[in-house]
């Protein structure tokens, strides 16, 4: 554990900790982002789980690459309403067609598969009511292995000129996502919205998890 080798009682560490407990704290005042008619990109980052019907790791009770990828959903489906100008209960395949953002979404080779299998047996569109013309998943075997990899590879295509790059994560990991921008500077951290998936949870032992690895992962240069 990376507190042995650091020390429970070190300040930087210490320091680190208290930070990651600030933000969190702030993202949940804050609540949700409104949507915006300028979000161009939605990005959605893979959870630990596979397919949408694995069981959820037990440290957050949910299913994170589902609940990450149909946030990205939701959002984009708000955006095409506001620039259609129509009730998102209104809006029709055309309308998604012409008014919604684009998602991408770039995980483990295994992630990336199972997700182009539901669009290539046409179950996407019905299930999620979404043309999956509008669904950009990274080329088979990408080689990514984890987060850093992730904002390594990220298409320069599909960073937005002019609007935002909308990043869907879990709660716990949206301070991360934050680091990561400074180390891989895919774009400036004003043109960025960083959006907690639904429902916005998050347990004890999973955020004390996740704050342990911040200082050892930003000394090691990981962030």
């Amino acid at each position: 554990m990376p507190e042995k080798n650091i020390g429970y009682h070190n300040e930087e560490y210490q320091k680190s900790r208290h930070e990651y407990v600030e933000e969190i704290r702030t993202i949940v005042e804050k609540g949700f982002p409104e949507p915006q008619t300028d979000w161009e990109t939605i990005w959605v980052i893979s959870g630990p789980e596979i397919r949408f019907d694995d069981p959820p790791e037990k440290k957050n009770g949910v299913n994170q690459t589902q609940s990450r990828f149909e946030t990205g959903l939701s959002i984009t489906k708000k955006v095409a309403a506001l620039r259609a100008q129509k009730d998102v209960n209104r809006l029709t395949l055309s309308d998604l067609e012409l008014h919604c953002p684009r998602i991408y979404f770039n995980g483990l080779d295994a992630h990336n598969d199972y997700l182009r299998s539901i669009v290539a047996d046409g179950s996407f569109e019905q299930e999620y009511d979404f043309p999956s013309e509008k669904l950009i998943i990274a080329p088979p075997n990408h080689g990514i292995q984890h987060t850093g990899d992730q904002f390594e590879k990220f298409p320069h295509d599909l960073v937005p000129q002019t609007g935002k790059l909308v990043v869907v994560s879990d709660l716990y990991h949206i301070p991360r996502v934050k680091r990561y921008f400074n180390k891989y500077p895919i774009t400036p951290i004003e043109n960025v919205v960083l959006y907690p998936a639904k429902p916005m949870i998050l347990s004890v032992s999973r955020a004390l998890n996740e704050a342990k690895k911040i200082y050892p992962y930003t000394q090691q240069g990981i962030l």
